[in-house]
């Protein structure tokens, strides 16, 4: 089975440049770990005009899909974050922090 991982972190309160930037390099970390991975990103499934309301609705509709979720350091400042991995628990989908530019399970 090729696994679908959905990165999670924040967004909010950043420049479109470092979220983008941000979402992008833990892409390519996650890569490493899972090359044969479909990799599920908000900043490639969401647009940067969105509101949060839109953006989280189309986010976690590609959560609920997935079968591993990471979350980018910094995620406890998100709100939106902390909805998905309580959302990821109740769902009992694994979770992976990336720390430091690795993965790391909890």
């Amino acid at each position: 089975m090729i696994n679908k991982i959905y990165i999670a972190g924040k967004v909010t309160g950043l420049t479109p440049e470092q979220y983008h930037r941000n979402f992008d390099n833990a892409k390519e970390i996650v890569k490493l770990y899972f090359p044969e991975a479909e990799i599920i990103v908000p900043t490639d499934i969401c647009d940067d005009n969105w509101s949060w309301t839109q953006s989280m609705s189309v986010c976690i509709d590609e959560l609920w899909n997935c079968n591993i979720v990471v979350f980018m350091e910094g995620w406890e400042d998100s709100h939106g974050a902390s909805i998905e991995r309580k959302l990821a628990q109740k769902l009992n989908i694994p979770i992976l922090d990336l720390i430091n530019n690795k993965l790391i399970s909890k």
